[in-house]
């Protein structure tokens, strides 16, 4: 039962994978190289589409050339592509074993997948592929080590961080990104904290002192370079000078109050002609409000607080956060109103959001789980009200969009992966209660299981019949039965079923879509495979048929089979199946409610030998022949009639017809021309393909008793008495 209820809550959900390296022709590498050289052309000019187009050609005739690996992915980063889409592809250029290099060195590379894998929150293993023999050492190799290790965080990163900042200034002394990276990381983690070492001090003069050499300086930077470095007057004719060559900043909002450039009024003024066009930073703006409106101040102050309380009360713009504090922001948070419209989080920087929340108000109504591919919607938050998990199917060049659908009792699921708690800055400065979300430390990601437990019924595309789909009703996470429709979820009915403490036990089916259901189906269960009732492929067809997709492991089995095609409520066939893969299928013709035709398939046996009995009544005298066959072959054949209440049988001879499978019982037409037309009048009155048919045929003045079981005919040749055995 465990097994059951593990393979409903999960979903397997294909993952691209690459061509191994295989061993390739020398024309097919000629014609690689060829692509590499078209790839790179088009790479030089700044034409990425080609590039990327090249390079994909390029691997179809062999896979294992590095370069074109390597040209895919900077091809993709420049069309935009996350970086959960391009580190694979330069991964596989860097992978020794199945990829060699013909024309780059794989440095650049290894700086590449460095920088992703910095960005994605992996900064050890950045440092480690950058300093690996030989090591690499450039102006955008030094930036990366330095980048993770302030990312790193820790004291000894920190001062590592420093160190190589440092000496990297005097190394490159014109490359701008050093000075960028040190005062955007330094100004919350120093400047802001409340004190700057001297180590600190030094580093931010000496970049002060290169501010002219720089061809273009980021104004934010160029405003940190004087706070850091200068003070009292020196630093007030340096912000004034800031502001009047036109350098626009929103922290001059806040530093320019605090040295008397800006009054509060202008302040504000300042502040709003970012925040009203332009993401802000959470931080940005916690600084200026606790800079601006800390503490006590006069009634003109108190008035312009007001006034900022009403401003963040009806706040419509973009704030965004830097959750980890590695120094770029990953969530990004719109407002309409003041509260939060819109949410979502990349939590390891891969550039696809890891949830995306829709709000009303500020109150979550809708999150889209991004790796999972689930939806999620909400009653009252945080009580999780549905949940769809998006299944869809890559069909040729487009998609078939499948759901699997979660229905929920109110208020039972808790779940949420952020919180909505008030700014506790904003409301000490401003006392405002300024809502905003908070990653939780330990975060829960729902699972399959919680939404099964808490559900009504769940519903998901079923693999038996184009467009089916099943929904099951369930009761503490158990089945309790289930609906099977085409169309869609509210589509036609043709399937329903029974469970008993979760196991499926009968399913009623309406085969051929007269909308009776003439088939019933009854399962059983073993958990241990002990009897081995079915195949492990018929298995599978039979969990697809009762919960959608197939799955290994689930010992369910069915039983017995029944079907009632005329609807006279009696069986016209009855499949039974026995342990060691044997079975038993009967057909009743005239539904009298017994058998008319019977087929047995032997458990298997140690020998390997597959053995088969065929019975069926002779017309008039019901007398009971059974025809013993190994390996599909015909060697016994038995008569049994009752006499006196004693069961008599005998053994009579079976010949084998000029048609294949087809076999003559007691005795057959001398003549091989009457003997093949018989064959074939009989195959024609039988129906060539039915199962289990019982049939007296008249030919001219003789008559014949033939039966279809399997691939095997029987002919028997009737004595022109009908009452004569």
């Amino acid at each position: 039962m465990k097994k059951i209820l593990a393979f409903l809550t999960v979903v397997l959900i294909s993952l691209p994978s690459f061509s191994a390296r295989g061993n390739p022709s020398s024309a097919n590498r000629r014609t690689a190289v060829r692509y590499l050289q078209l790839a790179k052309q088009y790479a030089a000019e700044g034409r990425w589409a080609e590039s990327d187009s090249q390079s994909r050609l390029g691997l179809q005739y062999d896979g294992s050339v590095a370069d074109l690996w390597y040209m895919q992915a900077v091809a993709r980063q420049a069309l935009g592509g996350s970086r959960a889409e391009v580190l694979p592809l330069v991964t596989k250029s860097l992978d020794g074993k199945e990829t060699d290099w013909v024309d780059y060195n794989k440095d650049n590379a290894r700086v590449l997948c460095a920088d992703i894998l910095c960005s994605l929150l992996r900064p050890r293993d950045a440092i480690k592929l950058l300093d690996s023999k030989p090591m690499v050492y450039s102006a955008d190799a030094e930036f990366i080590r330095i980048k993770s290790y302030y990312s790193l965080g820790d004291k000894d990163s920190l001062a590592k961080a420093r160190s190589r900042v440092d000496t990297a200034r005097k190394v490159y002394p014109d490359d701008v990104r050093f000075a960028e990276l040190f005062y955007n990381f330094e100004y919350l983690k120093s400047f802001c904290a409340g004190g700057l070492s001297s180590d600190v001090k030094r580093i931010a003069g000496s970049f002060f002192a290169c501010m002219g050499n720089y061809a273009s300086v980021n104004d934010d930077v160029r405003l940190l370079s004087s706070l850091f470095t200068l003070s009292g007057d020196e630093l007030v004719r340096s912000l004034k000078a800031f502001d009047s060559e036109n350098h626009r900043s929103v922290l001059f909002a806040t530093y320019g109050f605090l040295n008397g450039i800006l009054d509060r009024d202008g302040a504000l003024d300042y502040f709003y002609g970012y925040s009203d066009s332009s993401p802000v930073r959470l931080s940005v703006l916690e600084v200026f409000a606790a800079a601006v409106f800390g503490g006590e101040m006069d009634e003109g102050g108190e008035t312009l607080r007001k006034e900022f309380f009403d401003y963040l009360n009806s706040f419509s713009g973009t704030i965004l956060d830097d959750t980890n504090g590695d120094g770029t922001c990953d969530m990004t948070v719109v407002y309409k109103r003041g509260r939060a419209l819109a949410i979502s989080y990349d939590g390891n920087q891969d550039g696809v959001d890891d949830w995306v929340a829709d709000c009303d108000f500020g109150v979550p109504v809708a999150i889209h789980v991004g790796e999972s591919r689930l939806d999620v919607g909400y009653g009252t938050w945080p009580f999780v009200r549905s949940a769809v998990y998006d299944v869809s199917d890559k069909v040729g060049d487009g998609t078939k969009v499948k759901k699997l659908s979660f229905n929920l009792i109110a208020d039972t699921l808790s779940w949420t992966p952020f919180d909505i708690v008030f700014d506790s800055v904003l409301k000490e400065a401003v006392g405002i209660d300024f809502f905003i979300p908070s990653i939780p430390k330990k975060r829960r990601a729902v699972s399959g299981t919680d939404l099964l437990l808490a559900s009504t019924s769940y519903s998901l595309p079923s693999a038996e019949r184009p467009d089916a789909y099943v929904t099951v009703t369930v009761l503490g996470g158990i089945p309790q039965s289930a609906r099977y429709t085409v169309g869609g979820v509210d589509g036609r009915m043709y399937a329903t079923a029974r469970f008993e403490d979760g196991l499926p036990v009968m399913r009623l089916v309406d085969s051929d879509d007269d909308g009776l259901f003439e088939t019933t189906e009854m399962f059983g269960h073993d958990s241990e495979k002990k009897g081995r009732f079915m195949s492990e492929a018929d298995e599978l067809q039979v969990v697809t048929n009762l919960f959608g997709t197939p799955a290994k492991g689930t010992g369910v089995y069915v039983k017995m089979i029944q079907v009632d095609w005329n609807g006279d409520t009696v069986p016209d066939f009855i499949e039974e199946y026995t342990e060691g893969l044997g079975k038993i299928s009967t057909w009743d013709s005239d539904g009298d409610g017994k058998w008319d035709v019977r087929y047995v398939k032997r458990p298997e046996s140690k020998d390997g030998v597959k053995k088969e009995d065929s019975l069926f009544h002779q017309p008039f005298s019901g007398d009971v022949v059974t025809v013993s066959s190994e390996n599909g072959i015909p060697v016994n054949v038995s008569i049994s009639s009752a006499e006196n209440g004693k069961v008599l049988r005998k053994n009579v001879r079976i010949f084998g017809g000029l048609r294949d499978g087809f076999y003559w019982i007691g005795g057959k037409e001398r003549d091989d021309i009457a003997t093949g037309a018989v064959e074939i009048a009989v195959n024609r009155e039988l129906g060539g393909v039915e199962q289990g048919v019982s049939k007296v045929i008249q030919l001219e003045d003789a008559r014949y008793h033939a039966v279809r079981v399997g691939s095997m005919v029987f002919i028997e040749i009737l004595p022109s008495d009908s009452g004569e055995k």
